[in-house]
């Protein structure tokens, strides 16, 4: 991709974010779900995730790392480009002990 192509994408999504989910998804019509009163952009599902946190007796930092092999949760976006996890069905939560499903 050249940057004036880049540029003029930035340009176009500040202006309409709907425009975004287009390009985003290759010209697809993207699919939408609503949760509590905002539309949200479905980016597609998560197959995993990787976070670094400190826990209980961690000496430091530490990255862990989390596989969804079942209903997935979804990643979204909402209209401020904020992502958002959505569980659509699936039974993941967080615990204590941290993902769990």
């Amino acid at each position: 991709m050249s940057l004036k192509r880049d540029l003029a994408l930035l340009d176009r999504a500040l202006r309409n974010p709907a425009a975004i989910a287009l390009d985003f998804h290759g010209g697809r019509r993207p699919a939408y779900i609503r949760r509590k009163g905002r539309k949200l952009l479905v980016l597609g599902d998560l197959r995993g995730v990787i976070y670094r946190t400190r826990k209980g007796d961690d000496a430091g930092p530490t990255d862990y790392v989390h596989g969804f092999d079942r209903k997935r949760p979804a990643l979204t976006m909402d209209a401020r480009r904020n992502l958002h996890i959505v569980r659509r069905g699936s039974r993941y939560t967080i615990t204590r002990r941290g993902i769990e499903g």
